[in-house]
């Protein structure tokens, strides 16, 4: 089964590393956001891997999968802004 999300990404800059604040939402129910932090990270596997800040003790972990969708969807935007 597929859902359909809605996000605002905010881009800062922490030590010269872009974390990028992102809140999302299910498309059908808007009223319940989500916030997490993402950043671009590296591995040995893959150029570029997403991941997620922990930002307080309390973060709670989203789905991997989701950071690395939210992640691929933001390097095709800045790729798109780029041009």
């Amino acid at each position: 089964m597929d859902f359909l999300f809605i996000a605002e990404v905010r881009k800062q800059i922490l030590n010269r590393c872009p974390i990028y604040d992102v809140f999302y939402a299910l498309a059908a129910n808007p009223e319940s956001i989500d916030q997490l932090e993402i950043y671009r990270g590296s591995s040995p596997y893959r150029n570029v891997c997403w991941r997620q800040r922990f930002s307080a003790v309390d973060t709670i972990l989203a789905d991997p999968d989701l950071v690395e969708i939210i992640g691929r969807a933001i390097k095709v935007q800045e790729d798109i802004e780029s041009v």
